[in-house]
């Protein structure tokens, strides 16, 4: 989309775009050029505004697409996540909104929530199970330390 003279897109003003999480129009103006080098790059575009959720959906969709094609194959793509007791509530948050994405996607989640002591064996049995696919150990978690990597 194009932007409106104070550098906002159209509906978007300053105090709008800072509650998005993002200044437009600081973010554009990073792009403007000096008035004295508007004659060598006037050749170049604009600076766009871009919807990002429209790019998003077009990739949660190929994803879709693929995991159908992991499923119709007879394999169930899974993914464990392990979120120890020293978790925090941000942390059980993101495993929460993982386990949603995974449902929207077609992937199977298996949340574990373990002791920290038992994080390296969850985190062992995961790894030498054929049905997971993919593992995300949610941090914090205060695992007791080793004498050596080659415990892990």
């Amino acid at each position: 989309r194009q932007c409106n003279a104070s550098g906002d897109p159209p509906g978007l003003g300053r105090r709008e775009a800072r509650r998005v999480g993002t200044s437009a129009s600081s973010s554009l103006r990073a792009l403007e050029r000096p008035s004295n080098a508007r004659a060598e790059t006037s050749h170049l575009p604009r600076a766009q505004w871009i919807e990002v959720e429209d790019i998003a959906a077009l990739h949660r969709g190929y994803l879709r697409e693929d995991f159908a094609r992991i499923r119709a194959s007879g394999v169930e793509p899974t993914l464990v996540g392990i979120l120890a007791e020293s978790c925090s509530e941000p942390a059980r948050n993101y495993a929460e909104w993982t386990q949603r994405a995974c449902e929207d996607n077609g992937v199977s989640f298996r949340l574990h929530e373990v002791s920290n002591a038992r994080v390296r064996d969850t985190v062992r049995s995961a790894c030498q199970d054929p049905l997971v696919h993919g593992l995300m150990v949610y941090y914090p978690c205060l695992v007791p330390p080793t004498n050596s990597i080659g415990d892990w």
